[in-house]
């Protein structure tokens, strides 16, 4: 019986989302902080609240000697999704120039004084990338852009045989604090530690979960997550219109798993090159100076290796609409009284312009920077670039078992399935975009 004490998952519009059933003891956090940073009582430490993700809280914590951030988790996946940010984190560091936190001590336990597990790792320089976009110049944009080519090459050269989560060979080493592990040079692939195998009550589901030998077993097992999911959906609810959404996004899967062996062997016995992808590359989870030099890619929470067809992607944040042309900001209205009126925190400054222009202008430059992105890694790493040329089909089918289940997309899957089986060849990656 997995221990997930702390977690409940609750009903909403959009589906099962993770709730706190109590708050972490900010003074357990103190102490614990104390402890493994070594700091003797007559030493201050402060303590406050940071921020928030789907899973974890965040508290800054606050030394003479510096900063760090402690990281508490919601056991939505016990144990296994600890240990695997940790081990992803140390691997990155070990292996590329990418700066990322440096861990210090962490419980991927939650039977502890806290009761949750937790991470206490170093805290990076620098604010998320999306604060300062505005006002970086172009340069120091395409800067950012290179740098990530160089990042993703490296991570390329580093090649796993099977489809997982990195974990640390060695198991737990304990140190003189009692709980830091031992960096390990040595990494294995276990368990998927991915939102499609832990979200809501898809512990409770008797699949393989990994590691996977082939693209076809890991296709398969989220397909079946998929068709188990409509199936409780059909058996349990009484809105006519949920059913109906249910019946729709379950025959599609299981088409789709039909379709499966066309695209994929399932009989080859040959094991894949993959490679760790962090697939929420946002502007959120990159650091930046007051300068726009990069100072940190946080949050490798839920990062697997996956084949080199489905990792060679573009960063997340360079994703958007296909646009040429530069917006005129002259032939833009004034910021609108609910623009104006915005208190909140994370406020642009639309320097008495309309929205739209700063929408219209970052799709521009997210386009011209796709074009960056893809002539530097042509010319760093050329087989990057062969991979995500010649693999547009498993690319496509792989997008359609993400989406088959999303009430806005999967009509836009239906169609592209229709018309592939019919020898239409069609991107599905370019329909989802329009």
């Amino acid at each position: 019986m997995l221990n997930q004490d702390g977690l409940e998952w609750v009903s909403t519009t959009f589906g099962p989302e993770p709730r706190w059933t109590r708050e972490p003891d900010m003074d357990v956090i103190t102490r614990l902080a104390r402890k493994h940073l070594a700091l003797d009582e007559g030493m201050s430490i402060g303590i406050s609240f940071y921020a928030q993700g789907a899973f974890n809280k965040l508290y800054k914590i606050s030394t003479t000697a510096g900063d760090y951030v402690f990281r508490v988790s919601l056991p939505v996946y016990p144990h296994l999704k600890t240990e695997s940010e940790v081990a992803t984190t140390n691997f990155v560091c070990r292996k590329t120039d990418c700066p990322v936190p440096s861990i210090i001590a962490y419980d991927a336990e939650n039977q502890n004084e806290l009761g949750f597990e937790w991470i206490l790792m170093e805290m990076m320089p620098g604010s998320p990338l999306r604060k300062r976009w505005r006002t970086m110049s172009w340069n120091a944009k395409k800067t950012i852009v290179r740098q990530l080519v160089s990042f993703q090459a490296q991570l390329f050269e580093n090649r796993f045989s099977k489809i997982g989560n990195l974990y640390d060979k060695d198991g737990r080493v304990e140190d003189n604090s009692g709980i830091t592990r031992e960096t390990s040079d040595v990494a294995d692939l276990g368990p998927m530690v991915s939102l499609i195998f832990l979200w809501g009550d898809h512990l409770s589901h008797d699949i393989d979960r990994g590691p996977f030998a082939t693209s076809y077993e890991w296709l398969k097992a989220r397909l079946q997550l998929v068709i188990l999911d409509q199936e409780r959906v059909r058996r349990e609810s009484d809105d006519e219109d949920d059913i109906e959404d249910a019946e729709f996004a379950g025959a599609l899967a299981e088409d789709l798993l039909k379709m499966l062996p066309d695209i994929f062997d399932p009989t080859t016995t040959e094991q894949q090159g993959t490679i760790l992808f962090h697939d929420d590359l946002s502007m959120q989870n990159i650091l930046v100076n007051d300068e726009g030099r990069l100072t940190a890619i946080i949050d490798w929470e839920c990062v697997s290796a996956i084949p080199l067809w489905r990792a060679c992607q573009l960063p997340q944040l360079l994703n958007g609409r296909e646009c040429d042309e530069c917006p005129e900001r002259s032939s833009y209205g004034p910021s609108s009284d609910d623009e104006n009126d915005d208190d909140s925190p994370d406020k642009f400054d639309n320097e008495g312009v309309s929205s739209l222009y700063w929408e219209h202008l970052l799709e521009y430059e997210q386009a011209q920077l796709r074009k960056l992105f893809m002539e530097e890694m042509a010319r760093v790493q050329p087989n990057w670039v062969a991979s995500i040329n010649n693999e547009t089909t498993k690319a496509d089918f792989e997008l359609a078992v993400h989406n088959c289940d999303s009430g806005w997309s999967n009509k836009i899957v239906r169609r592209w399935l229709n018309a592939t089986s019919e020898g239409r060849v069609g991107s599905l990656a370019d329909e989802l975009r329009r």
